[in-house]
């Protein structure tokens, strides 16, 4: 008698973590389309299903998996009852094995499916096939698929029962063990796949910027219809560390685990510019990843198109007027918090972590954590916030990005970034332009960074020198490219110095404290000015005298704010770490 063996996706656009992760790309196609590319590698499989919801944010799955020769399946019911979604789609092909695949899992290896696949037809239906413990100990690279016969899954469906089981496919056997297979058959595996283990699957930012990596360098070297070759990424991995450091951090949530729900409220426009909401993206991305929080950011402006808050949940609101009630955590970081708004946070439960990330003194009273990305703050705020106050170069909120290659050898040509904020309010754009043809020589290059709400640079003279790019969506990870930067005091200046920049800076608006600013004074005499004159002085002896790295220890302050302010939360919600991996 023939068995019908098929694989089954399971997959939704609506992760709170990654909205829309199986159709980000990678190499230019679909996560989802490298998935199901792999498994028609898999000699064995007779259909390939993905089963979603029938919410509409998951049409567009099932419009790809039409398009491309997959079997659709929209469960109408619980969204979180994925083992349900996955047993009536089971059922309605009449399935003798499956293969279940959480679609955010792009390097599932076929060799050792089809294995598993094969030992699952010498055991009975009630029996399982699973892979031989690895020789010396450890556990395989593998993540994100289970193979079933049709018997021992109708029994773990039979026991799954509670929430937490019904979500994570074959927790009852591989975590509770409320249920047993009749048999087991042991199938060898390559202990290649044992000699490295690094999380494999995309549920966060950081994860897909793994992924992307992996794809880009092994599509750099072989053609785009094959696959990547897991074996390749193993060796990659044991030598490339920065590879490893992407997302090594990544807290992956344990079966029975909830992360805390978070609030962000921030704000963002004319003028205001980027920062706090630049700041607030960063925040939530370390609360995602470390501690598989579920974020919503609650933006007080007029919608712009902003990178960051592409695989962030978020809304743009005209005011604070929202019920916050029902999250563990509400962080606040907007320029001034008015009665109205006190009131509101005020009302929250005391169970309710409130978090003051850059807030002015007389709000300090509400808050249980103030939280100060600032080498300086006044001394009445520190008085009167004793135990609740954090500040440092360790507690800015910086994105990640690569960091400059530093040499003090000089250099033929060098290249300048200019950045006056995301809105310009001074109008450097009309003036700047022309005092910096008169400074920079003529085999350097200038890139002037034009905000979001700001005009682009009226260049002249020599524009051949002259680049504008408008609203990058990866400005931080191309700070890293520059020899020098020139900017206005803010946000930006610390991310320039967190990706090894010498850069000067000048306050044309006050955002600094006279402290604050004397500080800074005594930390970088070479790059802090006084004003535009001073500053376009002190960017050309830089550009001349071909000035020494910074201090790689800056760099790392900076990059650790990140970390400091996810493990801060995590200490006052008392969270432990660990966990495995979530059913899709």
């Amino acid at each position: 008698m023939t068995r019908k063996t098929v694989a089954i996706i399971g997959a939704r656009l609506t992760s709170s973590r990654l909205p829309g992760k199986q159709l980000l790309p990678l190499v230019g196609r679909p996560i989802i389309e490298h998935i199901v590319n792999r498994l028609r590698a898999v000699p064995s499989l007779d259909q390939i299903i993905i089963a979603t919801t029938d919410d509409p944010e998951n049409a567009a799955l099932c419009e790809w998996a039409s398009e491309n020769g997959v079997t659709p399946f929209a469960w109408d019911g619980d969204v979180n009852d994925v083992v349900g979604r996955v047993d009536v789609a089971v059922r309605s092909v009449d399935a003798d094995t499956f293969v279940y695949v959480c679609g955010d899992c792009p390097l599932i290896e076929p060799v050792t499916i089809e294995h598993l696949i094969r030992g699952s037809s010498h055991v009975s239906t009630n029996g399982l096939a699973v892979l031989s413990p690895p020789t010396k100990g450890g556990s395989y690279i593998h993540e994100g698929f289970d193979v079933f016969n049709r018997g021992f899954w109708n029994r773990m469906v039979e026991v799954a029962r509670e929430p937490f089981e019904r979500e994570h496919v074959g927790a009852v056997y591989h975590h509770l063990k409320k249920v047993e297979p009749d048999e087991i058959l042991l199938v060898d595996e390559d202990q290649k796949y044992a000699e490295i283990n690094h999380r494999l699957s995309v549920d966060t930012t950081q994860d897909y910027a793994f992924m992307t990596q992996i794809y880009n360098r092994w599509h750099e070297q072989n053609e785009a219809n094959k696959i990547v070759d897991l074996e390749w990424v193993i060796d990659t991995l044991k030598t490339q560390a920065d590879l490893i450091a992407i997302n090594a951090h990544v807290h992956q949530k344990a079966v029975r685990e909830v992360g805390p729900k978070v609030q962000i409220l921030c704000e963002a426009g004319q003028n205001l510019g980027l920062g706090h909401l630049s700041r607030s993206c960063v925040a939530a991305a370390a609360l995602q990843e470390r501690l598989g929080a579920d974020v919503e950011l609650l933006i007080r402006g007029k919608p712009i198109n902003f990178s960051k808050l592409t695989h962030i949940q978020h809304k743009w609101i005209d005011d604070f007027d929202s019920d916050f009630h029902g999250s563990d955590v509400v962080i606040v970081d907007v320029k001034n918090i008015e009665p109205g708004f006190t009131t509101k946070l005020l009302s929250l439960p005391q169970s309710t972590l409130k978090v003051g990330v850059d807030i002015s003194s007389d709000a300090k009273q509400i808050f249980d954590v103030v939280w100060m990305p600032s080498i300086c703050v006044p001394p009445e705020l520190k008085q009167q916030t004793e135990g609740r106050l954090h500040y440092g170069l360790k507690c800015f909120l910086l994105g990640q990005s690569p960091v400059r290659e530093q040499t003090v050898a000089p250099k033929a040509a060098a290249s300048t970034v200019v950045l006056t904020g995301g809105a310009d309010p001074l109008g450097f754009a009309s003036t700047l332009p022309m005092k910096l043809d008169q400074i920079v020589p003529d085999e350097n290059a200038i890139t002037w960074i034009q905000g979001p709400y700001a005009n682009a640079p009226g260049w002249t003279g020599r524009t051949t020198k002259f680049k504008t790019i408008k609203s990058p969506p990866n400005l931080s990870n191309i700070l890293h490219e520059f020899d020098y930067a020139l900017c206005i005091f803010g946000v930006t200046f610390f991310e320039c110095l967190r990706a090894g920049v010498p850069t000067v800076v000048f306050d044309p608006l006050g955002a600094a404290t006279d402290a604050e600013w004397r500080l800074l004074e005594n930390m970088f005499p070479s790059l802090v000015a006084k004003n535009l004159d001073d500053a376009l002085s002190k960017l050309e002896c830089l550009q001349r005298s071909n000035t020494a790295p910074l201090d790689s220890g800056i760099t790392d302050a900076l990059a650790a704010g990140p970390r400091n302010f996810s493990d801060l939360i995590a200490r006052k919600l008392h969270l432990q770490k660990g966990g495995e991996h979530a059913a899709a």
